[in-house]
Order: C-alpha cells, then structure tokens, then sequence
C-alpha cells in the first residue's frame, strides 16, 4: 500500500509539473538543473540480454533535500519498486524503458525542497532463439 501511495504522489508531481511518464526528458516542460538543485543519473548493469533478463538498477543523486523517495518503474507492467538499488527480472523479449523518479524533502524550516527529478534506462531483451 505505501508503495502504491508513494508511485501516486510521484505522479501527481509529474502530472502537475506536465511531465508524464515514460520518455519525460523529451518535450517535457521540466525547467534545467541548476546548482544545488535535485539532479539524478540512472544506470543499469546489464540494459541487453537474450532470454530472461536479470539487471540491477541504481541511481546517483546530487543535490536536493534527503532523504530522497525512489520510485523504479521497469516498463513490462511489473509492480514499482522504492529504493535507490534495485533489481528486475525481464522474462519476455521486447523494448522497455524503465524509469527512475526522485523526490527530496521539503525542509520545514526554509521550505526548501519537494523537488523532482527523471531519468530512465533502455532496456532490451531478445528471443533466446532455442
């Protein structure tokens, strides 16, 4: 339940903002980091792999307030995942983009913060071909 409360708030910022998922960088109306601001880069071990696919996501973050909320969404129509590591089994072959949404905290005393950030890895999984 947590999980699912925290993936709406996400997507209500991101609706808010004009930004929906996935593919958010392009057209988005997100405004560019600046210094101090929540940036993040998502990576992936492994982003191609024939049959089942087993890869670990992790995500760098600078900026912002933490603690940081992670929300992972892999793009086959598999439950969320929150965490700043996480990993994904791909059982069927095709083109997935997983994506990674951020939240900072907002400081209570400065109201610094309730940032959020976007980033996604492609993935792509082949037939094994047996």
């Amino acid at each position: 339940m947590r999980r699912i409360l925290i993936l709406s708030i996400c997507l209500a910022w991101l609706l808010a903002l004009g930004c929906i998922l996935p593919g958010c960088g392009e057209g988005s109306t997100l405004p560019p980091p600046g210094p101090g601001q929540l940036q993040i880069d998502a990576s992936a071990d492994r982003t191609v792999g024939y049959g089942y696919l087993s890869t670990s996501f992790f995500v760098n973050i600078t900026g912002g307030n933490p603690p940081y909320t992670v929300v992972w969404t892999f793009g086959d129509k598999s439950d969320p995942l929150v965490g700043q590591r996480v990993s994904h089994l791909y059982e069927v072959p095709g083109k997935f983009i997983c994506s990674c949404l951020v939240m900072d905290t907002v400081d209570p005393i400065t109201e610094v913060g309730g940032s959020l950030a976007h980033d996604s890895v492609d993935i792509m999984v082949f037939a094994s071909g047996i």
